[in-house]
C-alpha cells in the first residue's frame, strides 16, 4: 500500500508485488487486473499439466493409429483414456500416464471446467499424430474465445480455421446421429451417450471445398469520359 503518488496501478509493466493506493484498491480496475493475473498463472499451469501427460500418454501409442481423450475439467474423469483403431470393445478407453489430480493443480482443472463449459465442449479427441504444440493452438482458440465474449460464445468449427497441420471437427453425439466422414476416422462412442466433442484430427488436405469470392461492384473503376 503507497500513497497515491507512488502508485502503479494503471502502469502497463510494473514491478510485482503491485503498488496501490487505498482508493484503487476498492475500485474494480484493480481487482479485474489482481484476477486476470491469477487466471493467466493457472492457465500456464493447466498447458504444463497437459504437456506433461500428452508427453507420457504418447508412449501409449498403438500400432494401428488412433488417439486420446481428454477432460481435465471433469472430476469423474481420472486421467487420460487411449482409444486404438483396432481395438474392438464398447468399454470405457483404458487411461494411460497419471491422473489428472497428480499432474494439473485443482485451480488450473477449475479454470479448465470454466472455459470448456462455456465454449460448450464435453470431451476433447485428439488423433495420433497431432503434436502438443498444435494441441495447444487448439486450446487456446477456445481460450481466447472465452475471453473476448466473456464466456457467452460456444465454439464454432469456424472458429479453428486456419490452424496449420490440424482439422477440427465438432460433433454433438447423440442417439441417430452418428460421426460421419469420407477422410477423417471415426472416434468410438457409446451410441447411448449425448456429447458435444471436439476433434483434433491431422490435417489430410483436400477436403476444402474452394469458392468463388463474391465481386463488389462498388469498386469497379468506371472509364473516363464514359459519362456527358
Amino acid at each position: 500500500m503507497v500513497d497515491p503518488a507512488r502508485s502503479e496501478a494503471t502502469e502497463f509493466d510494473p514491478q510485482w508485488p503491485l503498488k496501490v493506493s487505498v482508493a484503487e484498491l476498492e475500485a474494480g480496475p484493480v481487482k479485474e487486473r489482481l484476477d486476470r493475473r491469477d487466471e493467466i498463472k493457472v492457465r500456464r499451469q493447466l498447458f504444463r499439466g497437459l504437456q506433461k501427460l500428452f508427453k507420457r500418454a504418447s508412449a501409449f501409442k498403438g500400432p494401428a493409429g488412433g488417439g486420446f481423450w481428454l477432460a481435465p475439467h471433469w472430476w469423474f474423469v481420472e486421467g487420460v483414456g487411449r482409444e486404438d483403431a483396432d481395438a474392438a470393445t464398447d468399454d470405457a478407453p483404458p487411461l494411460v500416464g497419471p491422473a489428472y489430480s497428480r499432474v494439473i493443480p485443482a485451480r488450473a482443472r477449475q479454470h479448465a471446467h470454466a472455459v470448456l463449459r462455456a465454449t460448450q465442449v464435453d470431451m476433447i479427441f485428439v488423433e495420433d499424430g497431432v503434436t502438443f504444440r498444435n494441441l495447444e493452438r487448439t486450446l487456446r482458440v477456445l481460450t481466447e474465445l472465452y475471453d473476448v465474449h466473456g464466456g457467452k460464445r460456444r465454439a464454432e468449427e469456424m472458429h479453428f480455421r486456419g490452424l496449420p497441420r490440424v482439422k477440427v471437427m465438432i460433433h454433438e453425439y447423440e442417439p441417430g446421429n452418428p460421426f460421419r466422414s469420407d477422410l477423417y476416422p471415426e472416434p468410438k462412442f457409446d451410441d447411448l451417450s449425448r456429447v458435444r466433442v471436439l476433434h483434433i484430427f491431422r490435417d489430410r488436405g483436400g477436403h476444402e471445398e474452394l469458392t468463388d469470392q463474391p465481386f463488389d461492384f462498388s469498386s469497379t473503376p468506371a472509364p473516363a469520359g464514359a459519362m456527358g
